[in-house]
């Protein structure tokens, strides 16, 4: 069954600006009564004037609670624009500073790279390629030292570091037990 007829609540409720405003700014109810005859017509029909007096109590109530409900959605709102702006501050913070990770990872490479070459070619200098007729050979990270006695390579183990006197000792001590 459907209702067809508006309470008078709910009719008061829908127009309640307009109501509450009449009631506000006139002196009496009687006279915010005869006015609102006149703006909202359909009044006399849904509601009777005592009715309207008693009603106005509860309206004013109800338009209180319906104003700090409204504030409330207010700043629910402002907060949530709030936050999704605290959200986009964070992604971009979070680029910003993936960017600055990768690139202190590109620069700490090229410097390792500067550095080991630096290293090498200082290395380089210092190594020589033969000794007493032995190759020198920087393999993985170790020097060794190589010839090829009888139709067989021969290696010395040098060690991790150049060093001319060890790499000169290995030889003597090689040619003295081979010899």
């Amino acid at each position: 069954m459907k209702r067809n007829k508006v309470s008078p609540l709910e009719f008061m409720i829908s127009n309640r600006k307009i109501i509450l405003d009449a009631v506000q700014t006139n002196q009496s109810f009687q006279i915010a009564w005869d006015f609102l005859a006149n703006e909202l017509p359909q009044i006399n029909e849904i509601t009777k004037f005592n009715t309207f007096k008693s009603y106005i109590k509860i309206l004013l109530i109800v338009d209180e609670k319906l104003k700090e409900n409204e504030q409330l959605k207010e700043e629910l709102q402002k907060y949530e624009t709030e936050k999704k702006q605290l959200i986009q501050e964070k992604e971009s913070l979070s680029m910003n500073l993936q960017k600055l990770v990768s690139e202190i990872k590109s620069l700490r490479e090229s410097e390792i790279k500067k550095v080991m070459e630096k290293d090498k070619n200082a290395t380089d200098k210092k190594i020589p390629q033969q000794v007493e007729g032995w190759g020198v050979q920087l393999k993985d990270p170790y020097y060794r030292l190589f010839k090829k006695i009888n139709g067989k390579v021969k290696w010395i183990h040098v060690g991790r570091k150049w060093d001319h006197k060890l790499a000169w000792d290995k030889i003597q001590k090689f040619d003295s037990c081979a010899g």
